[in-house]
């Protein structure tokens, strides 16, 4: 349907300097914007909505608030096109230049003509020179070809488990063609608890014709339910879709809560000690509730807070649960310490409840005064022992002198003659040779305890027994060497 606008153009008295034409007029409520820059337009976005094959056309006005110079950027001036312009009044022309006075105006007349069943978008752009200064501005075309129109309230609200509800949406074909039904309800999951109970519309829903569909909500999970659902089909061949409609919905499981002890103060303790206490659970709602260890933090992440054992899988409406809470002093930070045990819960529904507590300990500091106890009166008194003097050392002891060695003469020799080696000789030459005495032996004895008196019989002696040995030694050889030869 076309529409007409109603354009306000904002008189400037004869009074007013350069500066304040400059001024930006007042906007108002039926005009899209009025700048400063010389133009007031009626609207910025036009949205043509017509049935399949039907043309369309919109109006658009600008009118100057002061003198300025309006270029034609962008045109769409071939009858047929998706949008064709035409103009009335001081207008540029396709892609041309006008001068416009205060109080001049320029009427586009938009038409659209439908090719196909799609959105189809456009925009004409201008720029504006006014007192030096040069602006581009533009206005958007949105048109969509109507098929099926789907009216009718999808909105369930909160629907309780173990209930349904149902609504009616109509199906009104506005065009001159038959609608040929591919998928009646586009984008609607049975798993949301949706579906169709009823209709009337067949395959086919005829040029004009209307048909109705019951919409059933029965709720199996809490999720928030915002879809847009429409119908798909064909016209003529070609592809078309209804218009959408919202419908939205949730499912809603009853009461749900959950309360805990408020807070609870461990009180002062001495570094690298532990306290614990005790902390009560309630489902105050009327469904049972699953508790989730992993899913429940303390604020204070250093692991100084924490729950003894595990929390309860299931706590059913009604009841409650003691739960140990243990605070542990660490020992490298004194003072207060403070905290919140967040415990999260879930139905079987996913519906969702928490509580907290809130936890405080204070950790003494390791230099804090301790209290010195009195020292114990002993039981009786002990008289303080005299001094002992040193004990004179006594006389050291004067060594004996070493023993004399009996004598300084060498061991006697004992000299072995190895056997011979030929196998031919007499046997008798083959004995081997046994010790000799040594025949000097006495004598030796008897020089050396004489020698003792005179070192010069010692000498003498010494090498006459040594002349003895060596021809001995020699004697002794000679048959040895005589069996080698």
């Amino acid at each position: 349907m076309a529409f007409s606008m109603l354009v306000i153009a904002t008189g400037i008295s004869a009074g007013m300097s350069t500066a304040a034409m400059a001024e930006e007029p007042a906007a108002t409520a039926d005009t899209f914007f009025t700048n400063d820059k010389g133009i007031s337009l009626d609207s910025g976005y036009l949205v043509f909505a017509t049935p399949y094959s039907k043309p369309v056309t919109e109006t658009l006005t600008l009118t100057a608030t002061q003198d300025l110079t309006l270029e034609s950027t962008t045109e769409y001036p071939t009858p047929g096109d998706r949008f064709h312009i035409t103009r009335t009044g001081v207008c540029p022309t396709s892609f041309g230049t006008v001068t416009m006075r205060t109080g001049d105006s320029c009427t586009l007349n938009i038409d659209f003509t439908p090719e196909m069943v799609r959105y189809f978008y456009g925009e004409t752009d201008f720029t504006i020179t006014a007192n030096g200064v040069t602006t581009d501005f533009s206005v958007g075309f949105q048109a969509h070809v109507q098929t099926v129109v789907l009216t009718g309230d999808a909105t369930f609200g909160s629907v309780p488990f173990g209930t349904s509800v149902t609504s009616q949406i109509e199906f009104a074909n506005i065009t001159d063609y038959d609608f040929h039904i591919t998928d009646l309800l586009v984008n609607m999951s049975p798993s949301y608890g949706l579906s169709i109970q009823a209709t009337t519309c067949g395959t086919v829903i005829a040029a004009h014709a209307t048909c109705t569909l019951d919409l059933q909500f029965q709720p199996e999970h809490t999720f928030d339910i915002n879809r847009q659902v429409f119908a798909r089909g064909t016209i003529e061949g070609k592809n078309a879709i209804s218009s959408a409609i919202e419908v939205s919905a949730r499912g809603d499981e009853g009461p749900v809560s959950l309360t805990a002890t408020p807070s609870v103060d461990f009180g002062t303790l001495e570094p690298e000690s532990s306290a614990t206490d005790t902390i009560t659970i309630t489902n105050t709602g009327e469904i049972a509730l699953g508790l989730f260890t992993d899913y429940s933090w303390f604020n204070d992440t250093t692991g100084n807070f924490t729950i003894e054992g595990s929390l309860p899988e299931t706590l059913e409406p009604g009841s409650a649960v003691d739960v140990s809470v243990r605070f542990t002093a660490p020992a490298d930070s004194e003072g207060e310490h403070l905290s919140k045990l967040n415990l999260v819960s879930f139905t079987p529904n996913f519906s969702y409840a928490d509580a907290s507590v809130a936890l405080r300990a204070n950790v003494a500091s390791k230099d804090s005064p301790v209290t010195p106890t009195t020292p114990e009166t002993p039981s009786e008194t002990l008289d303080p022992q005299q001094p002992e003097f040193p004990v004179a050392p006594e006389q050291p002891v004067i060594p004996a002198p070493p023993v004399a060695p009996e004598s300084i003469l060498p061991e006697e020799e004992t000299v072995i003659v190895p056997a011979s080696t030929n196998k031919g000789s007499d046997p008798a030459d083959h004995a081997a040779p046994g010790a000799v005495p040594s025949a000097d032996s006495s004598a030796t004895q008897q020089l050396a305890s004489t020698g003792a008196e005179n070192n010069l019989f010692l000498l003498v002696g010494l090498l006459v027994v040594a002349g003895s040995l060596a021809i001995r030694k020699a004697k002794r050889a000679a048959p040895h060497n005589q069996l080698i030869d």
